[in-house]
């Protein structure tokens, strides 16, 4: 098996600086055009308006439309040795720790550490499932961003938008399944554990009718989450329909998610938000208000749960990177 040579590791800290640099520049941009747009008083005075009871529904929508996607990951894995539970802690877990970092590199190693460590489950079979579900919401997420920008005119921009980031996922998709077959490439150190024997009701379910089922837990799971950003929109008063509020809350995350920035996407997710509520001509301090706090329901509970798997059951950052760097996890060209 090759090592990697100091030559491929210096090309990989290059381009990991040189994304970090312009994640720098993305994210700063992006507060200036907040900077520059937003009246903070009343921004506040809108922040005030929500309540509690809001705040708890959208809440429960974001891990609502999270267990969904625990339970089509469960799909996809196919093995009854782990719970849609268990499932939902290891994604949140990945989604908290990448808030730290504006590379976004945690993800990934993450998932595969927990699932493969902790779980025991075949390394190939956790990146194919990453894939799968990875692909799925990329092609959710654009479908919900371009259906919603061509019913309404006025949103018509967001196709620049969400046509090309689409397909930057999708690619990402390819990148995975790439490594993926390199790792089936390797002999393993050890015999594979014996595959768990699927459950009755998937012996007898098609390939075609386990991904309409896979991609409908999708569908209604982003749905779930653009319902909570349709709460929050309308409690701080814009009366935004809810098939205008939906594809604007997915658009965002594709967009904040899809482009490097500073941690969390910090500016980066307001900015977009209130851009493209812009679109339909509704206030930007009214769209803040609703913004920061659409940001805080999806990324506090991530945090929480990346802060308990670090107690319990995660190393250090550092730590991450070298193990599954030793692993073979990394690509040599520095990416994730």
């Amino acid at each position: 098996m090759m090592t990697p040579t100091v030559h491929t590791s210096r090309r990989g800290v290059a381009i990991l600086g040189a994304r970090f640099g312009l994640g720098l520049a993305i994210g700063g941009a992006a507060l200036w055009f907040l900077l520059s747009r937003i009246e903070w008083p009343a921004t506040l005075a809108y922040l005030a308006r929500i309540s509690l009871v809001e705040m708890a529904a959208s809440l429960c929508l974001v891990g609502f439309g999270s267990f969904l996607g625990a339970m089509r990951w469960k799909l996809l894995l196919g093995t009854d040795g782990i719970s849609p539970g268990r499932l939902f802690f290891v994604q949140n877990t990945a989604h908290g720790v990448d808030v730290f970092s504006p590379l976004r590199i945690f993800s990934i190693p993450v998932q595969v550490l927990m699932l493969t460590k902790s779980d025991g489950l075949p390394i190939q079979r956790v990146f194919a499932s990453i894939a799968g579900k990875r692909f799925m919401d990329a092609l959710v997420m654009g479908g919900v961003v371009v259906v919603g920008a061509l019913l309404t005119h006025s949103l018509w921009p967001m196709l620049a938008f969400a046509l090309p980031l689409t397909t930057w996922a999708v690619a990402a998709w390819g990148s995975v399944l790439t490594i993926g077959k390199a790792l089936a490439a390797k002999p393993a150190p050890q015999p594979e554990p014996a595959t768990p024997t699927p459950p009755s009701l998937r012996q007898g379910r098609s390939r075609l009718q386990l991904l309409g089922v896979t991609l409908s837990l999708t569908l209604a799971s982003w749905m779930a989450i653009g319902l909570a950003g349709w709460v929050l929109a309308s409690s701080v008063g814009l009366e935004i329909g809810v098939w205008h509020a939906i594809p604007i809350a997915v658009g965002t995350i594709l967009i904040a998610g899809a482009l490097p920035g500073l941690p969390a996407a910090f500016g980066l997710f307001e900015a977009t938000f209130v851009h493209l509520m812009g679109l339909l001509g509704y206030s930007a301090d009214q769209a803040l208000a609703a913004a920061l706090f659409f940001h805080a329901v999806l990324i506090l509970p991530a945090l929480g749960c990346a802060v308990v798997a670090f107690f319990k059951e995660l190393p250090s950052p550092l730590q991450i990177l070298s193990q599954v760097h030793k692993a073979g996890l990394v690509p040599r060209h520095g990416g994730s």
